[in-house]
């Protein structure tokens, strides 16, 4: 046994869910006092664990018996801010192609809010995501405002102000949805996918998932010139990787 590495050997399985993702790091890290890791899978979220949990073994396998306290720090990177500081680490490994972005931000404007403000939020990103389409739901709306209000003494005058509300309600509702739907047939073109993985803007100072998670894993497994962690590497140590 190499020295450091506990004796008791087991295998590990973790499934998939964004909130297990954060959970995983730590769990790994806590078994990883009593085991070594031999048979490792997931899928999804848990697929990724499971890479992680592969290169800290790998990492102790050759002697960097602190891997796993690195691997330890990983929910609390997630979590904080990233340089844009408004959004999490976490936040900024999915960036949506291009043509899906407007798209993207109203599915997530509701993120952390509930209720009234949840919907608001859409609401409001709904407009800003798609501005031609608002303008142009608010034109009749706006037109009939404009005809009532240049004549208020008109009997109907009340009536025309009830019906230019209702369009300006209305009219930026069905344009802007109309939009959303247009850009939602992108959709099956891209796989069903919005977030390619990619760092979709390339002087964002935030990387996205799979640019950063091949670093993380080839630091993590102290890969020496940017050498990258593969399958053979760990057969090599006697660990066994699954992923779906």
């Amino acid at each position: 046994m190499e020295p450091g590495r506990p004796q008791k050997k087991c295998d590990l399985v973790m499934k998939g869910g964004v909130t297990s993702g954060v959970v995983y790091p730590r769990a790994i890290t806590q078994m990883s006092r009593e085991y070594q890791f031999v048979s490792i899978g997931g899928t999804s979220a848990g697929a990724i664990a499971a890479a992680v949990c592969a290169a800290g073994e790998y990492a102790r396998a050759g002697g960097k018996l602190d891997a796993f306290e690195e691997v330890d720090k990983l929910p609390g990177w997630l979590g904080a801010l990233s340089p844009d500081h408004r959004h999490s680490h976490l936040f900024h490994l999915f960036q949506p192609q291009r043509k899906l972005a407007a798209l993207y931000s109203v599915a997530v404007a509701g993120l952390g809010k509930s209720g009234f403000m949840k919907l608001l939020a859409v609401a409001v990103q709904a407009l800003r995501g798609f501005p031609l389409s608002a303008l142009l739901g608010l034109l009749p709306g706006a037109i009939v405002l404009w005809l009532v209000s240049s004549e208020p003494s008109l009997p109907a005058y009340w009536v025309g102000v009830v019906l230019a509300l209702f369009l300006l309600v209305t009219g930026p509702t069905l344009t802007v949805g109309l939009s959303m739907l247009r850009q939602a047939s992108l959709l099956p073109r891209n796989q069903w996918g919005i977030c390619s993985g990619t760092t979709e803007e390339p002087k964002s100072s935030s990387p996205a998932l799979v640019p950063w998670l091949s670093k993380y894993l080839d630091d993590l497994a102290g890969k020496p010139n940017g050498e990258p962690l593969a399958f053979g590497d760990l057969e090599a140590r006697d660990i066994h990787l699954e992923t779906k």
